[in-house]
């Protein structure tokens, strides 16, 4: 039965990419020196009829079943080079960054594909940088280096994305052919609120990017504080929520870079404002069946938790845990997330893009109650 709305679910995706329910937004990215945008990143959504707009998460394992992966993005490179052409025309070279899966870098036809695609649109090769993950690293295929290599002998730019932890080492990654280094994802944050030197998650590529004389890109930046800690130290580029949510290639027509965006750039450190101290509340019992809010933090997750829902309300990258029997798909529906179906492939995997902090509701097991001494207990016998 589960395999059968594995199957299910797998067609429909496939269904939906033939009739065009996929579209892309485009995420601005700017120069932290002069506050201007250089480009976007493109990022692929499914406008589902029902469930509305899916991130990637809740989609790519299903088209890469179904082997549909190189459709994908075929589609999300035509519609990326359409708007680098409408933007191209206003007289904007804007650079426009699509990502590419560790299983389509090592296609040895990969290299005439974009070719033949950025062709239709008569646009420099160097318009477009392609986001490749440390992880590709990892699968050491003798395809993976003459690709990148062929790539940039095409006129290609490539960027080396990485998020959190280094996972792959550095020696076994050729810097030589690529562009720019990318760190995404909450540990930027975290780095850049918490110290001005170069360590914690990024140290290593920081180390990288000066070794071999590349920009780093910051990709997270959801405050001006964050984004004036980035410039501190030492970024080139960022892009985040703060700078910009991603949006239509039509609403960029008329984008500029925010008032408070290049105060953040170029004025003193905003200074963090306290949270006034809450007021005492007279404690009311909870009803039992009152299901208790929990940070996904602060959850062990194991069986003896019955997962009722997730409520979106913040910034966070949801981990998706993995012990027992307890191994869900999350899709994202707007605000909200739901269980839709197990899926241990999956395991300790992090889905990027939500945008907003998880908290689940969880609903505690039942109090066992005391067992009753007995009479003669009582009497003391």
């Amino acid at each position: 039965m589960l395999q059968q709305l594995d199957d299910l679910n797998d067609a429909r995706a496939a269904i939906a990419l033939d009739q065009g329910e996929f579209h892309l937004l485009f995420q601005p990215k700017i120069e932290l020196a002069s506050a201007k945008m250089t480009g976007a990143e493109a990022y692929v959504r499914w406008a589902h009829p029902e469930l509305g707009r899916l991130l990637p998460a809740s989609f790519l394992s299903a088209l890469e079943r179904q082997e549909r992966l190189a459709d994908l993005t075929n589609m999300v490179l035509r519609e990326s080079a359409q708007a680098a052409r409408r933007w191209y025309n206003q007289g904007r070279s804007w650079h426009v960054t699509v990502n590419l899966s560790p299983a389509e870098l090592i296609d040895p036809e990969l290299g005439d594909r974009l070719t033949a695609l950025v062709d239709e649109c008569e646009l420099p090769y160097g318009l477009f940088v392609f986001d490749i993950p440390e992880s590709a690293f990892l699968v050491r295929d003798e395809n993976l280096i003459p690709v990148l290599e062929d790539m940039r002998h095409r006129g290609f730019a490539l960027a080396l994305e990485g998020r959190g932890a280094m996972t792959a080492s550095a020696e076994d990654i050729p810097l030589a052919l690529f562009n720019e280094i990318k760190v995404s994802g909450s540990a930027i944050i975290k780095f850049a609120l918490t110290t001005k030197s170069a360590g914690g998650l990024i140290a290593e590529r920081q180390k990288m990017a000066a070794a071999h004389s590349l920009p780093l890109t910051a990709v997270g930046a959801e405050d001006a504080r964050t984004l004036h800690a980035l410039k501190e130290l030492g970024f080139t580029y960022a892009q985040g929520a703060f700078i910009s949510r991603p949006a239509e290639a039509r609403v960029l027509d008329t984008w500029t870079v925010p008032a408070a965006v290049k105060a953040a750039l170029t004025g003193p450190a905003p200074r963090t404002r306290r949270a006034a101290a809450p007021q005492r509340a007279e404690k009311k019992p909870a009803p039992k069946a009152a299901p208790l809010k929990k940070s996904l933090q602060d959850t062990t997750f194991g069986p003896e938790m019955v997962t009722l829902d997730f409520e979106a309300i913040g910034d966070f990258d949801l981990a998706l845990p993995g012990p027992g029997n307890f191994n869900p798909l999350c899709l994202i529906m707007a605000e909200r997330m739901r269980l839709i179906r197990h899926a241990p492939q999956l395991h300790g995997r992090r889905v990027p893009g939500i945008g907003k902090r998880i908290v689940m509701k969880v609903q505690e097991p039942p109090m066992k109650k005391p067992r009753r001494p007995s009479m003669l207990a009582r009497l003391g016998f």
